[in-house]
């Protein structure tokens, strides 16, 4: 995860609209643009704008914590909340505000400490009935490189399933900054036609070392991107530094305008929300009340470059309630190489059948139930076995 532990105290203002919001935020991200050019660096210990996108099917007023006491107060608009919150050990409360204009996928705005505010967002997206993150698949991620100049990439795996232990990656975490970073992921992902190259010539020392990482090959998911936006205003140029993480986290570390985080933020969300109503409106499968009667909506396919070793320790994985899939299942059909379950997702309740193989996943969603289930199915097998994986359908292509 990208480095952001900010100390300093800053006073809190009363924000009573999205007008005075939008002026903390853009006096937050000014100060922070100030400091940079006065040290020729971000300085670490400076609040930074963070904000989040968490999807909710439940009214905020229904919003809670285990192990923190969170207080909401509403604001003259009518969809922007105050939410203030603290654990038992803390000596005083903080603040977030948050935006419900859109009911389903909420956005979270916040300069304080990411040490203070990451745990309790990650307590709501993993434990809260009807609660989740967004999950952006590295396909999606890639898409930022269009909206700006790129900064840096960062990429971290954690493996599902232990298989080959000469190629097993483990976990991993790394930041590649700088205008080649593109460049080296590329050839992670392609390590293995890269050994076949090397095999020809008969280096053993080569070899050896690309035997052991050919790993890399699967286990480098695009996990956070840093990028620069820069807006034009009157021949004024504007620009925002910012980081984005696959879980929906943006944060400003610097620039001389917040419009161009925010306009990150909204774009990022009303893309995701629209891919997201086509999974459940178009994609989800269900009987159509007409004459004759007849089944729309077709399953989803996830097509693995890394084959499954150990189909029936793999399907237990998905299935067994833990985060991060947050799946009940009953296999009712297992042979060695396939396993259809009938499950249920522990986000909404909802249910999710799956045809499992050595080779590939099928998701079939009911319609009714929530598609962002898909999406966070899809990052999971990218961020913890295989990132080379593809999501695909039967009459759309590829989704994100």
């Amino acid at each position: 995860m990208m480095l952001e532990e900010e100390v300093e105290e800053i006073p809190e203002p009363e924000i009573k609209n999205r007008k005075d919001l939008h002026q903390s935020l853009e006096r937050i991200v000014n100060k922070t643009y100030e400091s940079e050019k006065e040290h020729q660096r971000l300085e670490e210990e400076l609040n930074m704008v963070k904000s989040y996108i968490i999807e909710s099917h439940k009214p905020i007023s229904e919003l809670k914590a285990d192990d923190y006491e969170v207080n909401i107060s509403k604001t003259e608009d009518s969809t922007l909340f105050v939410v203030k919150f603290k654990r038992a050990d803390m000596r005083k409360f903080s603040t977030l505000y948050v935006d419900t204009f859109d009911e389903r996928f909420w956005t979270v705005h916040t300069w304080e400490k990411a040490t203070i505010v990451d745990p309790f967002i990650s307590k709501i997206a993993k434990t809260e009935f009807k609660k989740d993150y967004v999950w952006f698949p590295s396909q999606y991620m890639e898409r930022f490189k269009e909206k700006g100049l790129l900064r840096s990439i960062t990429l971290q795996y954690s493996e599902l399933i232990e298989g080959d232990e000469e190629k097993s990656i483990g976990d991993l975490s790394m930041k590649l900054g700088g205008s080649a970073s593109e460049e080296v992921l590329e050839l992670f992902r392609k390590l293995p036609q890269v050994k076949s190259l090397i095999l020809r010539t008969n280096d053993q020392r080569l070899s050896h070392i690309l035997r052991v990482c050919e790993g890399l090959s699967h286990s480098s998911p695009l996990s956070g991107i840093g990028i620069k936006h820069t807006i034009s205003e009157d021949e004024i140029s504007k620009f925002i530094l910012d980081d984005i993480i696959y879980t929906g986290k943006f944060t400003a570390r610097g620039g001389n305008s917040v419009d161009g985080h925010l306009y990150l933020l909204r774009t990022a969300k009303e893309e995701y929300a629209t891919t997201i109503k086509y999974i459940e409106d178009e994609i989800a499968m269900g009987l159509v009340e007409e004459s004759p009667l007849r089944m729309s909506g077709h399953p989803i396919s996830i097509i693995l470059s890394r084959s499954v070793e150990d189909l029936n320790a793999f399907s237990n994985e998905v299935i067994s309630c833990k985060y991060p899939f947050r799946l009940w299942g009953i296999p009712r059909y297992e042979s060695k190489d396939f396993i259809a379950i009938t499950g249920v997702d522990l986000h909404t309740g909802s249910k999710l059948n799956l045809e499992l193989s050595k080779d590939w996943i099928r998701l079939y969603l009911p319609k009714g139930s929530c598609g962002n289930t898909i999406a966070r199915f899809y990052s999971i097998i990218q961020h913890n076995y295989d990132s080379n994986a593809k999501l695909e359908g039967v009459e759309y292509g590829e989704l994100f």
